[in-house]
């Protein structure tokens, strides 16, 4: 088994932030989500395309921008990888914690079946 990392950093525009300053909670997620699909997609045959199953997150701190998205791909076998994303604020802080899973097969998943 390979484990593969990453790593992704985001500034945030205004209107995307909680009354606080920080990050909202949902925009933090659907990155935590593009991060780990950029993670896994490069271990996958080629135009193989996963798809997000659950994406669970604990939420640690507020997320301060600007973010750091660390992705660790604990497992991937034949049908599924199992991800891990740390969430990181701009003092270094995990500002969050996100466990993943993603289906890799089926017809539904491969980039020829998708619509131009």
């Amino acid at each position: 088994m390979l484990r593969r990392a990453g790593r992704a950093s985001r500034c945030e525009r205004p209107g995307l932030f909680s009354p606080n300053g920080a990050v909202h909670g949902g925009l933090v997620m659907a990155c935590a989500d593009h991060t780990m699909a950029i993670a896994l997609i490069y271990g996958l045959d080629p135009g193989t395309m996963p798809a997000t199953a659950p994406l669970n997150t604990d939420f640690l701190r507020p997320a301060f921008p600007p973010l750091t998205f660390q992705a660790v791909v604990d497992r991937c076998g034949r049908t599924m990888g199992f991800l891990t994303i740390i969430v990181r604020d701009r003092n270094g802080n995990m500002a969050a914690k996100c466990h993943g899973t993603m289906p890799i097969d089926g017809s539904s998943r491969f980039l020829s079946d998708a619509a131009p």
